[in-house]
C-alpha cells in the first residue's frame, strides 16, 4: 500500500481539514473528504519539515520546524480509529499564540 492509501485509509471518510497555512486572508480554509485531505497532507509533507511530537493546546500533535524555527503546528481528532479532524495553523500569529510543548525528541 502506498502512502496516500495508507493516509486515506486512517481518515473518516467525513474527516475535515482546517488549516490557515499561512493564509495571506487570514482565515481558515477548510477542505473536506478523505481523499482531498489526504492530497493536503501530502502536500505538505513534501516541504521538508522536520517534524516533532508536541502536545497542541492539550491536544497530540506534531510542530514542523523550518530552519530551526516553528513553521506549523498540527492536531488532529480522532473517533473510533478514524480521523475525523485535523487542523494545521502556520500563520505566524496564530502559531505564536498556540500553547506548544515538545516532547524532546
Amino acid at each position: 500500500m502506498g502512502d496516500f492509501e495508507a493516509l486515506v485509509a486512517v481518515l473518516d471518510p467525513d474527516v475535515e481539514l482546517r488549516t490557515d497555512f499561512r493564509s495571506s486572508a487570514g482565515g481558515v480554509r477548510v477542505v473536506r473528504g478523505a481523499e482531498a485531505v489526504g492530497s493536503q497532507a501530502l502536500m505538505y509533507a513534501r516541504l521538508g519539515l522536520s517534524m516533532h511530537r508536541a502536545l497542541v493546546n492539550g491536544h497530540v500533535g506534531l510542530l514542523s520546524i523550518r530552519d530551526s524555527r516553528p513553521y506549523a503546528a498540527g492536531w488532529c481528532i480522532v473517533r473510533v480509529g478514524k480521523i475525523v479532524e485535523m487542523n494545521i495553523r502556520a500563520d505566524p500569529d496564530r502559531l505564536r499564540r498556540l500553547d506548544l510543548a515538545r516532547d524532546g525528541t
